[in-house]
């Protein structure tokens, strides 16, 4: 665990996250409430380490800040409002775009929002192995780690603000879009989850998933193009939902797990949600901040009428006939 104090002006104290970032380094990036001078202070396994014997400066001014909740609405922390317009970008274009490319084309278009997958199959998922390549223990492959920073510039720069879909159902699903079979963490191919059920309560799957939620925030949650931490996508279709319906349980108490953890962790307090079809058991989402359902029903506008988001802010991420 390695962290870093950084002390600055008016006797300000700021702790924030490292993360490796291969051969031996590890970095750390600072937004800070006030401009100046800071002092970084190396902190491991909580025991101080090194102290930097160059100041970090603090001078560039964010535009807004990080975007927040404002009752049923949307707000910069500097209050200017957030009225999200886009559509999602879930992974890398066939056509061989990139998703950073992607941002761009949204920002000249207007758009202002996305959602954007932690996907394997376009080398965003960095616990992943790419094709041909093992991957042992709890490591995090540096190159989709890259690819997100790509992302995170590109989106920052157009002024597009994307929900950052840490996981998503096929990898945990034996019926709908699955990706069981290839996943690593399947004991068929070495790993340590015999069910894809069973990674809702797993102790190790729930160790490797809070290293990847903890890597995450320390290294992309400075960025303000991140509009949200989205936990999962659609997770109705996992099995522990949707072969064994009597599990539901097991997968709420994971997303409030998961949540206050991340919460924990992020010193800019982005905001968490996570998606699913509108019809899912509420309590799944009882600590999330705003609610994203998604629908494909004969009738859309009726849908998206009837939906009622229980006293929170929401949308739907996804809709369609």
């Amino acid at each position: 665990s390695v962290d870093v104090v950084f002390a600055g002006p008016r006797g300000t104290k700021l702790t924030r996250l490292a993360y490796f970032v291969g051969d031996g380094k590890f970095a750390s990036t600072l937004v800070a409430p006030v401009a100046g001078e800071y002092t970084a202070t190396v902190i491991r396994n909580g025991h101080v380490v090194a102290t930097l014997p160059t100041p970090v400066t603090v001078s560039e001014k964010l535009p807004h800040g990080f975007i927040r909740s404002n009752g049923n609405h949307f707000a910069w922390t500097d209050g200017t409002p957030y009225f999200p317009i886009g559509y999602d970008y879930g992974w890398r274009n066939g056509n061989g775009e990139t998703v950073a490319q992607g941002m761009t084309k949204m920002g000249k278009s207007g758009a202002n929002w996305s959602r954007i997958w932690t996907s394997h199959w376009d080398q965003k998922n960095p616990f992943w192995p790419a094709p041909g390549e093992r991957i042992p223990g709890r490591e995090l492959r540096q190159p989709p780690l890259e690819t997100w920073d790509a992302i995170c510039a590109a989106a920052d720069k157009a002024d597009v603000h994307f929900q950052f879909v840490l996981f998503h159902h096929g990898p945990y699903s034996t019926t709908t879009d699955s990706n069981w079979r290839d996943h690593p963490w399947n004991t068929a191919n070495g790993g340590f989850l015999a069910d894809p059920t069973d990674f809702f309560v797993n102790p190790e799957a729930k160790r490797r998933s809070k290293i990847w939620l903890r890597y995450a925030v320390a290294r992309y949650a400075s960025s303000p193009a991140v509009m949200a931490w989205e936990l999962f996508n659609e997770v109705q279709w996992v099995d522990a939902i949707k072969k064994n319906p009597g599990r539901v349980g097991d997968v709420a108490v994971w997303h409030k797990e998961m949540i206050a953890y991340v919460k924990s962790l992020d010193p800019y307090h982005h905001l968490v949600t996570s998606s699913s079809s509108e019809n899912l058991d509420s309590h799944v989402f009882d600590s999330v901040d705003y609610m994203q359902p998604h629908t494909y029903p004969s009738n859309v506008l009726a849908a998206i009428g009837g939906y009622r988001f229980q006293g929170k802010p929401g949308f739907f991420g996804e809709f369609g006939p």
